[in-house]
């Protein structure tokens, strides 16, 4: 059966009205599944798009709380460990602090010890005085009954008593030439103390006049301390740093100038110390860092000034930079690395050496003095024999015999008297 043709009106070409209808039909159906397939995959794209969305949110929310729970552990762990390295610091403290007790009782001991032996010294020495004077006095009573036995040895003690008084105007001879050294002594010292005010007072405008911008006050005549306070200031006026000044003009140099100086830049609470002196310690030129203290000559005061008020300068900028911004732990650092914690721990070593120094000291001086104190003994002992030997020999047998003066087993012809 043939299909029913269309005569089209333009072209004049006949088409099959079937044939025309399924494409028509077909165009339709295709273009309706094909927009239901893109609704479904635009539906898709969202839904995964939400999916996404959802997890990545998922994701930041266990993000954030996981960084929080590591921020709380490491403020946990923070705190701890400063919490430990208080602990600690405190039970080093308490141990150092605890033997520095246990040795100045033990210095306290030994100086107990030595005082006990010195006094009983001293009166083992006043024990055998007062035999002397006693055996001095039985002496002198035999003496006068005996006068005319002993006529040689009373000539022989007016020239002894001539030479002490010899001896005693050698004595005062001494004594007024010692005062005449000491009077010209102080003389020397009170120039040398006016040329070293001199010296103080042009250190101090040198200073003033090469840093205007710094505080130069000199310490009071008859503080005790150094002789020139330089507070440094940078251009804002903002306290940078304390350079404690000492002046020294003497020729000779003297270790204990360190010591003293150190122990007043702690006091006046300075962060360098700075000694000026003509006479340097050995092996050091020009300048040098001695013991904890700079020492220079007075020609290059000045440009060691600059150098430590420049480290002084950026040392306080770096604390201005950094302030605020340290927890305990960090503070306790910078305490344990400053200035202040190194002087202190300075000063305690300090203290334990001078004691240490003064202890040896004490000990050389109570074995010299004891050594002393035996020759004295020993040369009082053998005057006294070789002088009654003398009077045994112009009296004989009138004179009693005395047991400390005897050898072993010798035999006595008159009663043994015993001391009391």
């Amino acid at each position: 059966m043939s299909e029913p043709t269309l005569k089209c009106p333009k072209c004049g070409c006949r088409i099959e009205l079937t044939t025309a209808l399924r494409q028509e039909i077909e165009a339709t159906t295709v273009a309706r599944i094909e927009a239901e397939h893109a609704a479904r995959e635009e539906k898709l794209r969202r839904d995964h798009a939400a999916a996404l969305d959802a997890a990545r949110k998922k994701a930041d929310e266990e993000a954030r709380l996981a960084a929080q729970k590591a921020a709380d552990e490491a403020r946990v762990a923070a705190r701890k460990a400063a919490d430990e390295a208080r602990l600690a610091a405190q039970k080093a403290t308490t141990l150092e602090l605890a033997e520095l007790k246990e040795r100045l009782q033990e210095r306290d001991r030994q100086v107990a010890d030595l005082r006990t032996a010195e006094l009983d010294l001293r009166k083992r020495t006043r024990a055998l005085e007062d035999k002397e004077a006693q055996l001095d006095l039985e002496l002198a009573r035999k003496l006068d009954a005996e006068r005319k036995a002993i006529g040689a040895a009373a000539e022989q003690r007016a020239a002894e008593a001539q030479r002490e008084k010899l001896a005693q105007k050698d004595l005062q001879l001494d004594a007024l030439r010692r005062q005449v050294e000491d009077m010209q002594r102080r003389i020397e010292q009170g120039s040398q103390q006016a040329q070293g005010e001199a010296s103080e007072l042009q250190l101090e405008q040198a200073l003033a006049a090469a840093f205007e911008e710094d505080c130069i006050a000199p310490v009071g005549k008859g503080i005790r301390g150094a002789d020139i306070i330089q507070d440094v200031r940078d251009r804002s006026r903002r306290a940078c740093g304390v350079i404690v000044w000492e002046r020294k003009n003497t020729k000779a140099w003297n270790r204990c100038w360190t010591t003293k100086l150190k122990e007043d830049t702690r006091a006046l609470k300075g962060d360098v110390a700075v000694l000026v002196s003509q006479a340097l310690p050995e092996g050091v030129e020009t300048f040098g860092f001695v013991d904890g203290v700079w020492v220079v000559t007075p020609a290059l005061a000045l440009p060691l000034a600059s150098v430590l008020r420049a480290s002084l300068m950026d040392v306080s900028q770096v604390r201005r930079s950094t302030a605020g911004k340290h927890d305990t732990k960090e503070l306790l650092y910078a305490y344990f690395t400053s200035t202040t914690f190194r002087q202190r721990i300075q000063a305690i070593v300090d203290s334990v050496i001078q004691m240490k120094t003064d202890l040896d000291a004490e000990r050389r001086a109570m074995e010299r003095l004891w050594k002393k104190r035996g020759v004295e003994i020993e040369r009082v002992v053998a005057n006294f024999a070789s002088m009654y030997g003398d009077l045994q020999g112009f009296a004989g047998k009138a004179l009693p015999d005395v047991p400390a003066l005897a050898l072993p087993g010798e035999a006595w012809d008159e009663e043994v008297v015993t001391e009391e």
